[in-house]
């Protein structure tokens, strides 16, 4: 098998595997073709109406293709012994588009949700911006899922400075004070430590509502109501589940805490109990 006829079984091997090629894929199937040879690629390209997009992802990603080119056995190296070499770089390329398209996924979900945490906190003079911006950008720039990570554990963290204390446990609580707050929940946070919840406080008791929305982990739901004692667990919904589509409601509430899925059973948190904000 030539040289060419390589190339076309392995980039066709890749477009079976996903909608386009990259521009760097491209460019590493081709890079020390003669100028005829890469024009008849391109001409084969055009007419077989394979898409080439630019590549989207950060340098950081890149390199992981550039080391697999690398590789003496690839199909664009002049060291080609058969045509198994040629499904090897293959495969070795679509495992490595893969995991690009993967981290790539990861990374601009993760900044979206700092984003939004961005927003919702933008007037809290408690955190700061200098920082998180300085940090923010630079993450960005360099598609630094473990930098943007880490904002994201840190921004979260400054949030987390209220306590809600039960018999012989406590929970950090981040407190959803504004509107905006209510309604985006713990969709702003891609985990939740096992210590840690979000508070919803209401101006006086009411019926209120809540559901999963794009919460992406199994959390409990309290419903609490006023006493004289302090807030009663008036209603547990127990472990609820990413994507579920239940709608839970109680009447005369006063405050909602959202906890870890499993943490009322595991500390033993139950119907009745008093709890006090801190």
């Amino acid at each position: 098998m030539d040289r060419i006829s390589q190339i076309k079984n392995a980039i066709l091997e890749l477009i079976s595997k996903q909608k386009y090629l990259y521009e760097d894929d491209y460019s590493d199937f081709c890079y020390d073709l003669s100028s005829k040879e890469a024009s008849v690629i391109n001409d084969w390209i055009i007419q077989s109406y394979i898409p080439i997009r630019k590549n989207e992802v950060g340098r950081k990603y890149k390199n992981k293709v550039k080391n697999i080119v690398q590789h003496p056995s690839l199909p664009n190296q002049k060291k080609i012994k058969s045509s198994i070499q040629a499904f090897a770089f293959t495969d070795s390329m679509n495992s490595i588009v893969a995991d690009i398209d993967k981290l790539a996924g990861i990374f601009e979900e993760t900044k979206l949700q700092v984003e939004d945490a961005m927003r919702a906190y933008s007037n809290d003079k408690d955190i700061d911006w200098k920082k998180v911006k300085e940090t923010f950008n630079k993450a960005v720039n360099m598609q630094d899922l473990d930098s943007m990570r880490q904002l994201q554990r840190t921004f979260a963290d400054s949030r987390f400075a209220t306590r809600v204390a039960f018999n012989g446990v406590s929970f950090k609580a981040c407190v959803a004070f504004s509107n905006i707050d209510k309604a985006k929940g713990l969709e702003v946070f891609s985990s939740l430590d096992a210590d840690t919840g979000m508070l919803f406080p209401f101006e006086k008791a009411d019926h209120v509502s809540f559901h999963m929305g794009s919460v992406q982990f199994p959390i409990d739901i309290l419903f609490l109501m006023d006493t004289s004692l302090g807030l009663k667990v008036a209603k547990i919904v127990h472990n609820a589940q990413p994507g579920a589509d239940d709608i839970w409601s109680c009447n005369d509430t006063s405050h909602v805490l959202e906890v870890s899925g499993g943490s009322c059973k595991k500390y033993n948190i139950k119907l009745g109990d008093i709890c006090v904000v801190e």
